[in-house]
């Protein structure tokens, strides 16, 4: 038989990950600032008190969202990139598989919301920055590991490839959802 603190314990696990997953596709459906912490809450079926005895706020569960979201993508693209073994294929193959982990649950329309978010909150733009410095480390050390195993040639920073690469996603992101609403 359990312990009632187990109980408790997963219960509010399970409280937690209900909030996150409602908020994700709240957030995805409507944006960040749409969105307000008693709209997650009903639609996950609890009330404001079970938000913020699980979250100190909106944008910390967002920071939340997103550090989770960065890990699946990370994940995801360490996948993708021991895959490949030659240039060539990282060239024909990187933009269309990469593409694949942000539109993946509504990866793209987070991102998208937390760089405008950061744009405009100070607060948030903390948890922003430490989120895009994690993501260049895992960055840095998949295209390292990469770069050793294929003996690629590398003309420019880490970090400039990456941010090349994440605007050259942004951008493609940003022209599909422009030709679907000509379409």
């Amino acid at each position: 038989m359990r312990h009632k603190g187990q109980l408790r314990t997963q219960r509010k696990a399970e409280t937690r990950e209900r909030l996150l997953a409602v908020a994700r596709d709240e957030f995805g459906r409507k944006g960040f600032s749409s969105t307000s912490v008693e709209d997650i809450a009903t639609a996950a079926g609890y009330t404001r008190g079970a938000f913020y005895s699980n979250f100190e706020s909106k944008v910390a569960m967002f920071a939340e969202l997103l550090r989770r979201d960065q890990e699946h993508i990370g994940a995801g693209f360490k996948v993708i990139l021991k895959q490949l073994s030659t240039c060539t294929e990282i060239e024909l193959d990187m933009i269309e598989k990469c593409r694949y982990q942000l539109q993946e649950n509504c990866s793209f329309t987070l991102w998208l919301d937390a760089m405008l978010l950061a744009n405009r909150d100070a607060s948030f733009r903390k948890h922003f920055r430490i989120l895009r410095c994690e993501q260049i480390k895992q960055f840095d050390s998949d295209v390292r590991g990469l770069i050793a195993r294929t003996n690629a040639p590398v003309n420019i920073s880490i970090e400039k490839a990456m941010l090349a690469l994440l605007s050259l996603f942004f951008g493609v992101h940003l022209l599909n959802l422009y030709q679907e609403g000509v379409e």
